[in-house]
C-alpha cells in the first residue's frame, strides 16, 4: 500500500511540474489583441489601472515600454507598462502656472537661461511620490530634469 501512494505522489508531481512549465511557456509568448495590436496583458493592465478610461492609441517607446494614450476631463494622459503588464508611469503635460512654487523656483534659480520646452506630470510606480519632467533647450542641446514636488531635483539627462 506505501508503493502504491508514493507511485501516485510521483505521478502527482510529474503532472504539477508540467503544468508549471505550460504556464510559463505561455505568460512568455506575447499574445496580442487581434482587434489593436496592443499585448494583451498591456491592454488588461490599462483596463484594471483605468477602468473608467479607453485608449485613444498607443506606441512603444524608446525605452521599449508600451505607452497607452487616454484622455481624461480634456487632458491627454500617457500611461507606460512593461511588455509583461506592469504600470510604470504615467505622465500629463501641464503648464508651468500649474506647477508647485517650490519647483517654479528651482527652474528659475538653476535653468535661468534654459528654454522650457515642455513639464509633464508624472506619477509613477519608481517614485515615492508625484515629480515633474522638465524639459529645456538651449540651442541644439535639450535636457531633461526630473523634479520633486518640493523642488528637490531628482535626476539631470542631457540630450544631443
Amino acid at each position: 500500500m506505501k508503493k502504491f501512494y508514493l507511485i501516485m505522489l510521483g505521478i502527482l508531481l510529474i503532472g504539477l511540474s508540467g503544468c508549471k512549465e505550460k504556464t510559463t511557456l505561455q505568460a512568455k509568448k506575447v499574445v496580442k489583441n487581434t482587434e489593436s495590436g496592443l499585448p494583451l496583458l498591456v491592454a488588461q493592465a490599462f483596463e484594471e489601472k483605468y477602468p473608467d478610461q479607453k485608449a485613444t492609441s498607443w506606441k512603444k517607446d524608446d525605452l521599449g515600454y508600451w505607452e497607452v494614450i487616454y484622455e481624461k476631463d480634456g487632458k491627454k494622459y500617457h500611461a507606460d507598462f512593461t511588455i509583461e503588464g506592469a504600470w510604470i508611469d504615467t505622465e500629463n503635460s501641464i503648464k508651468k502656472e500649474e506647477l508647485p512654487d517650490a519647483v517654479k523656483k528651482t527652474i528659475e534659480e538653476k535653468y535661468p537661461d534654459l528654454e522650457l520646452v515642455r513639464i509633464g506630470h508624472v506619477v509613477s510606480s519608481r517614485h515615492e511620490s508625484d515629480f515633474y519632467d522638465v524639459e529645456f533647450r538651449k540651442e541644439e542641446k535639450e535636457m531633461d530634469v526630473e523634479i520633486k514636488e518640493d523642488g528637490t531635483v531628482i535626476t539631470v539627462k542631457e540630450k544631443s
